[in-house]
C-alpha cells in the first residue's frame, strides 16, 4: 500500500491499531478524485491487497488528529523492510529478497 500511495501522490499517516496484537491502521489522504481511484484501482488489482469496499473506512477527527508519518508508528525493522519493499515495486522490479 505504500507503494502504491507514493505511485498516487498520496499522504499516509500510521497509529497502533493494537498494541498487543502488533497491528497499524494506516490512514490514506489523497490530492485529488483521480488519484483516490487509482489508489484503489491498484489496490483491487492485486490478490493480497484486495478488499471490500466496507473494509475501507473514513477515520474519525480524533483518529486523524493523533495519526503520525508510518516511519514514527512503525517499529524501526519493519518499516526499512516496507519502504525497500514500496521501492521496488515501484521500480518494477519483480525478483526481490525476502
Amino acid at each position: 500500500m505504500l507503494a502504491y500511495a507514493q505511485m498516487t501522490d498520496t499522504r499516509v499517516l500510521a497509529l497502533v491499531g493494537d498494541p498487543e496484537a502488533d497491528a497499524y491502521e494506516l490512514l490514506f489522504s489523497f490530492n485529488s478524485p483521480d488519484n483516490k481511484e487509482e489508489f484503489l484501482r491498484l489496490l483491487k488489482s492485486n490478490e493480497i491487497t484486495d478488499c471490500e469496499d466496507e473494509m475501507i473506512l473514513v477515520p474519525i477527527q480524533k483518529e486523524i488528529d493523533v495519526a503520525q508519518p508510518v516511519s514514527r508508528v512503525l517499529p524501526k525493522d519493519v518499516f526499512q523492510q516496507v519502504t525497500l519493499i514500496a521501492a521496488a515495486l515501484i521500480s518494477g522490479q519483480t525478483g526481490m529478497a525476502q
